[in-house]
């Protein structure tokens, strides 16, 4: 899926990195997080290996993924995590205390930029294997490391301080994500993109979203995640105009904004509805994906293999069709196991589901008429 390989590989080969590519990487970078930590889930392994590249392209013209959540989790503000979840170079001093809070990734980050800009880790040993690591590990409790005049020549002051912002001692000394978004160096460095607004084809396909029934919209939001990155460049950038704040989500008067700068203020006195609409899983705020799912041209939403790529995620029992079972556990998002223990208003949805598909009458939906479904705009698929 990722064919650029890991971000580790590319710092092996170039050594390092100068301000302008690091500036482009961190951007990228400090929005995940900020993402992630907006939604109260901590990553807890950020490394150059669990970046990789989408395509095989020089890194300035391609995008970065954030990979591997096996030690992630979800975070209670104020409450401690206390399990060690430890890679040597990257693992903050307050992991190894065990009691910690998600500011354990900025640390984390902070080492990666270190490398980024000089090819080494602040933190290293001389040793190999269990001894090392616990070298690494006494030097990373001290949160001393030095800027060696050799490596950082070429490092301006201001990154140099960037990095040292990070790499804090004290958590609650340590900025957010969103504070480092804002940061003098990374304002310096980030690329400068031209504002997009919404475009017509962007609000037709709102309004067509609107429309949609309850598994159709389930199904471009699935979509969305399988679309390649080069297929929505524009959307991207409507996207990113409308997300002043930068943290990977769109709010009421942020879309509200939007709609006002391409003089369509009338739409925004539907707004909350519309808002409701694209909110698929109802945290109030429009994300990327649900943004493209609503925003997507239907020639590239409907293409045969995103749609059978969904169908296959719905068919649960792979025989080739969509049952009840499987519709009640789809439209409550796993909340009930089959159409038997649905309640009341999650039956209704299934039963109108299978109204609005199955037009052969067999009591399930099959793939030619799932994709018919996806294909139709009337009223009456509204769920």
């Amino acid at each position: 899926m990722c064919r650029g390989g890991e971000l580790f590989d590319r710092i092996i080969e170039a050594q390092h990195f100068g301000e302008d590519t690091v500036g482009l990487v961190a951007k990228q970078m400090l929005s995940g997080i900020l993402y992630m930590h907006s939604n109260n889930y901590a990553h807890r392994d950020l490394k150059p290996e669990n970046y990789l590249l989408a395509r095989d392209l020089p890194i300035e013209q391609t995008h970065l993924k954030l990979i591997d959540f096996g030690m992630s989790r979800k975070f209670v503000p104020g409450q401690a995590m206390t399990t060690r979840v430890v890679t040597p170079y990257y693992v903050a001093p307050e992991v190894l205390a065990g009691k910690y809070d998600e500011k354990c990734d900025i640390w984390s980050l902070g080492v990666i930029f270190y490398i980024l800009f000089c090819g080494s880790p602040p933190f290293f040993s001389q040793y190999d294997g269990r001894r090392g690591d616990e070298d690494i590990f006494k030097k990373v409790k001290t949160g001393k490391y030095t800027f060696e005049a050799s490596e950082w020549k070429h490092v301006s002051s201001e990154a140099r301080k960037f990095v040292a912002d990070m790499l804090v001692l004290d958590a609650k000394k340590r900025p957010t994500a969103l504070q480092l978004l804002e940061h003098h160096w990374v304002v310096e460095h980030i690329p400068v993109f031209t504002a997009v607004p919404l475009s017509v084809s962007a609000i037709d396909s709102i309004k067509d979203f609107r429309q949609k029934g309850k598994l159709q919209k389930l199904a471009l939001n699935m979509i969305a995640h399988f679309v390649e990155d080069e297929k929505v460049t524009e959307l991207k950038l409507m996207f990113q105009t409308m997300d002043t704040d930068g943290n990977g989500t769109i709010t009421i008067e942020e879309m509200k904004a939007g709609l006002e700068s391409v003089g369509l203020a009338e739409l925004t006195a539907n707004l909350d509805q519309t808002m409701k609409a694209l909110d698929n899983d109802g945290s109030g705020k429009i994300d990327y994906s649900e943004f493209i799912a609503a925003t997507m041209e239907k020639k590239t939403a409907l293409s045969y293999d995103y749609v059978w790529q969904v169908f296959k995620q719905f068919d649960r029992d792979n025989n080739g069709t969509i049952n009840k079972d499987e519709l009640a556990q789809i439209l409550s998002d796993g909340h009930f196991s089959d159409y038997g223990h649905a309640d009341g208003l999650s039956k209704a949805d299934v039963e109108k589901t299978i109204d609005s598909f199955d037009t052969n009458h067999d009591g399930v939906i099959d793939f030619d008429e799932f994709m018919a479904a996806m294909m139709d705009n009337r009223g009456d698929l509204k769920a």
